[in-house]
């Protein structure tokens, strides 16, 4: 019982750190070069936009969690 908990602990975490480099490889390999060749006005807008989106996303989930992030000082 004990051996197959560790077996199965082990493949999870492989699975979640072959998941990890696959994701950091993908941007490496595709995104950068994207961004290169992209104006970078029309980048920061769009990452201005998507941060937008991706701060109430956020607040959502640190909520849901209860462990929200103290506001920023003005």
């Amino acid at each position: 019982m004990n051996r197959m908990r560790n077996r199965l602990l082990l493949g999870l975490s492989l699975l979640s750190t072959g998941l990890l480099a696959g994701a950091f490889g993908y941007g490496a390999a595709n995104l950068v070069p994207t961004f290169n060749s992209v104006p970078l006005d029309m980048r920061l807008d769009f990452h201005t936009e998507l941060m937008k989106m991706n701060g109430i996303t956020m607040q959502g989930q640190w909520r849901s969690r209860g462990s929200a992030p103290s506001p920023r000082p003005p």
